[in-house]
């Protein structure tokens, strides 16, 4: 029996209630005990993902339909974040920027602010993203008691932080701020948060999911220049690759920056009319275009719904089809 999904490209960007979310979910069930790599556990977490972007009633109707208790929806002036215990776990979900949104991208990037600001004992960060998450943090929001209190009433053993875009920032920067409550990160098509010292001191395991195509995970740019060694970005984490024949390819490694051979060999997931400002736009200099490259992107291969699938499709042809072991 085949179990792969199709993809529907008119579901690709949410908010859409049509998506079947969480379609099969009986054939692999999500363990909250989990603290090494899943991809059970990382096909749920990129669902939740694209959950989030939804409506908060319907979120909650959904995740009650699938066995989840302690529901609550967070929304601050910019952090919109989804709370819900499952199977002994607290999967904590950050929402990214509209996707729908023309300028989704310098939004993500909180207004290209690409500043770094110290995060505790870790190292730096970016200083939008750590304003953003400063919000989370404050007693109004209510986030953090809600956390203490499902950790210390028991219905939880350990935290699972995730998000897509902006979103996967956002619960990058929450794991390293929980750390010692923390099971794991899964990020989905993320943005670099922080610098070279802050990726080596994260203390919480992380796996980043990136397909190819998806130009969110190269910024922000360390430009030729202007990026000293102390504010260089990096990503934390071991990147999972989708690449181009949708296969995963396990501790990928970050390519640099080609915008040449990224519009290349993505050429499906670019408007003729990105393709024609993208060649002018090659030919200036980086930094002085950069945002109006991004914000005229059609950006199809960030889209949460492929992410999910990509990753569906992946598992079930893993655990129903697998393939021989080469002689």
């Amino acid at each position: 029996m085949n179990h792969e999904k199709t993809i529907d490209l008119k579901m690709l960007f949410p908010p859409n209630m049509n998506y079947d979310y969480f379609k099969g979910s009986e054939l692999v069930p999500f363990d909250g005990s989990d603290q090494g790599f899943s991809l059970a556990t990382a096909w749920w977490l990129a669902e939740i993902s694209l959950l989030v972007y939804e409506h908060p009633g319907f979120i909650k109707w959904v995740l009650h339909s699938m066995g989840a208790g302690n529901y609550r929806f967070f929304s601050g002036a910019t952090a919109k974040v989804a709370v819900f215990t499952l199977n002994r776990a607290c999967i904590v979900t950050f929402r990214g920027t509209e996707i729908k949104n023309a300028n989704f991208l310098p939004d993500a990037l909180a207004d290209v602010q690409f500043g770094m600001t110290k995060f505790h004992d870790l190292g730096k960060v970016h200083k939008g993203f750590k304003s953003v998450f400063d919000e989370v943090l404050t007693a109004k929001l209510g986030l953090p008691g809600y956390l203490d209190e499902i950790l210390e009433s028991g219905q939880a053993d350990k935290i699972f932080f995730t998000g897509h875009s902006l979103g996967g920032a956002l619960a990058t920067l929450a794991s390293a701020y929980y750390r010692r409550q923390v099971a794991s990160l899964y990020s989905f098509g993320t943005p670099k948060v922080g610098n070279e010292e802050f990726c080596a001191n994260f203390p919480v395991q992380a796996w980043r999911f990136v397909t190819a195509g998806d130009p969110v995970p190269y910024l922000p740019p360390n430009l030729p220049g202007f990026a000293k060694e102390s504010t260089k970005y990096a990503h934390i984490g071991t990147m999972m690759y989708f690449d181009e024949q949708r296969r995963l390819q396990p501790n990928a490694t970050e390519a640099p920056l080609d915008l040449p051979a990224l519009i290349g060999k993505n050429i499906h997931t670019v408007s003729a009319n990105l393709s024609k400002k993208a060649r002018g736009f090659l030919d200036r200099t980086v930094d002085k275009k950069l945002a109006t490259f991004i914000r005229d992107a059609n950006i199809d291969a960030h889209a949460p719904a492929l992410y999910a699938t990509y990753l569906w499709n992946f598992l079930v042809t893993q655990q129903f089809n697998p393939q021989p072991p080469k002689a």
